[in-house]
C-alpha cells in the first residue's frame, strides 16, 4: 500500500527543549551566542487489525545564514542514509504497535536573533 492510510497514525512531539547563553571567551560578562537543544519524538502507530510494514523517512536538519547546526543525532540508528539529508527506517508493526524515533538537534545563533524552527 502506498500513500495515505487512515489506520496508520503519526505524531511529532517536542520532548525536551533547552536554551543557554554562550559567553565570549575574552569577556565572561558578554553573551555572544544562544545555544538551543530540542529533542522531538516522531511516533507512528499501526491501528490496523493486522501487521504492516512501514517505511519512515526523517529529514536531517539544515541551516542558513547565522544559524549553525552544532549537533544532530537520531535514535535508533536509521536503516539507511539515503543522502540529500534523508534517513530511512523500515519497520514491521504488529496491530496497535508503535515505533518512535527520537531526533536531537542542537543549534547556535547570534545572541539577540530570533529563530523559528
Amino acid at each position: 500500500f502506498l500513500g495515505f492510510d487512515q489506520f496508520i497514525t503519526g505524531n511529532v512531539k517536542l520532548l525536551e527543549q533547552k536554551r543557554t547563553d554562550i559567553m565570549d571567551k575574552n569577556d565572561k560578562n558578554k553573551t555572544v551566542l544562544t545555544r538551543e537543544e530540542r529533542i522531538h519524538g516522531i511516533t507512528i502507530t499501526n491501528n490496523r487489525k493486522e501487521g504492516v510494514e512501514i517505511i519512515l523517512f526523517v529529514r536531517k536538519p539544515f541551516s542558513s545564514g547565522n544559524v549553525n547546526i552544532a549537533d544532530f543525532s537520531v535514535e535508533p540508528e536509521p536503516e539507511k542514509d539515503l543522502g540529500d539529508g534523508l534517513l530511512m527506517w523500515k519497520v514491521n508493526l504488529k496491530p496497535q504497535e508503535s515505533f518512535t524515533v527520537k531526533r536531537r538537534i542542537v543549534i547556535t545563533y547570534p545572541k539577540g536573533n530570533f529563530v523559528m524552527w
